[in-house]
């Protein structure tokens, strides 16, 4: 699954964003749908683990190859955004005082 994700970490925010973008070759309404509602439960999850980070994602979905995304499972998805959650917190943690 090819995803792009980036966060900003703004405490200066008001509340949390999130945007997503997938484009029609990713499948058909009903696989889009499916996959942002994946996407609102785990990020979801994400924000209420995390709730003093003020955070704005944008998740780029890209196109597969034709049946990729409509046989996917849950687990596979929640594992690949997970890894990408976790890549862009290393990326914006805090620098610790020296």
């Amino acid at each position: 699954m090819l995803v792009s994700m980036d966060a900003d970490f703004d405490p200066n925010s008001p509340k949390s964003q999130i945007g997503f973008i997938l484009s029609r070759k990713v499948g058909n309404a009903a696989v889009r749908n499916r996959i942002k509602r994946w996407l609102r439960q785990e990020l979801g999850e994400f924000l209420k683990e995390h709730p003093e980070r003020i955070v704005r994602f944008s998740v780029f979905i890209k196109p597969m190859s034709e049946d990729f995304y409509k046989k996917m499972s849950f687990l596979s998805f929640k594992k690949v955004l997970n890894n990408g959650i976790k890549f862009i917190s290393k990326k914006h943690a805090p620098q610790s005082a020296k």
